[in-house]
């Protein structure tokens, strides 16, 4: 999905996080230095001039949104916590990379309600505009919501983080935040949003990111329950009739 002014960077997989993992997240809200960052095909850089949101498919009223489109629309903040799944190649590896953020944006529901979605959707696609080869895949990120979940309240197009605007590599100047679901379903660099009757039938939604069970692959949508320790970490001394505090989040 290359366009005019936008340039891939970093290319290839990537993952940033804090060297103490997960005993860096000593406060409430993360800051954004501490937040583990991945990527799969490499960063995407598109000026604010350049960019533009289509949202298309199954509606009355399809259209295309600017930056400055979006920025006036009514803008919600929603702090949630932002958990990763893991390696779609090593799914029952946990990598135990979790963040509490706040983001800031326009409601998903709004855009779409202003689209006049039309009752025969029951999925919302959306696109970023990253590209490149991920495990032998060359295709778009695409990612997929049912319905019920896109229109819920919760989920942005965020446009800050923390109370900053989004940077290139946090998927700036607009990204998907779903909050309560795994990070790979908020979608980073968002061009294109699609209303349809059916998943999506890529590799990011059919191959990559489904836990195995009986009756076939289940994608990563809600998160699990999860707790980490922050401290002790694993550097930390722990003396013989010393009394140490042991805590952290669930």
């Amino acid at each position: 999905m290359e366009r005019a002014g936008m340039q891939m960077t970093k290319k290839g997989f990537s993952f940033r996080g804090p060297d103490e993992g997960v005993h860096a997240l000593k406060t409430w809200i993360t800051p954004e230095d501490d937040l583990f960052l991945v990527t799969h095909m490499g960063f995407v850089e598109i000026g604010s001039e350049h960019w533009y949101l289509d949202i298309d498919g199954l509606l009355g009223n399809p259209m295309r949104l600017r930056l400055s489109d979006l920025q006036a629309m009514p803008q919600r903040e929603y702090m949630s916590f932002h958990e990763c799944a893991g390696s779609p190649l090593a799914p029952t590896v946990a990598k135990r990379r979790i963040g509490n953020v706040v983001w800031k944006g326009v409601p998903l529901s709004l855009v779409l309600e202003r689209a006049e979605i039309s009752s025969d959707a029951s999925y919302i696609w959306t696109s970023g505009l990253e590209w490149g080869e991920y495990a032998e895949v060359q295709e778009p990120y695409q990612k997929d919501l049912p319905v019920e979940k896109a229109l819920s309240q919760e989920v942005l197009l965020a446009l800050e983080i923390n109370g900053q605007p989004l940077t290139p590599e946090r998927g700036g100047p607009v990204r998907l935040v779903v909050p309560g679901w795994y990070g790979t379903n908020s979608v980073k660099w968002v061009g294109s949003i699609t209303a349809a009757n059916r998943r999506a039938s890529g590799a990011y939604t059919t191959r990559f990111y489904n836990d195995p069970t009986p009756s076939g692959g289940k994608p990563v949508w809600t998160v699990a329950p999860e707790s980490v320790i922050v401290s002790p970490s694993p550097y930390d001394p722990v003396l013989a009739d010393v009394p140490t505090r042991i805590w952290g989040w669930d």
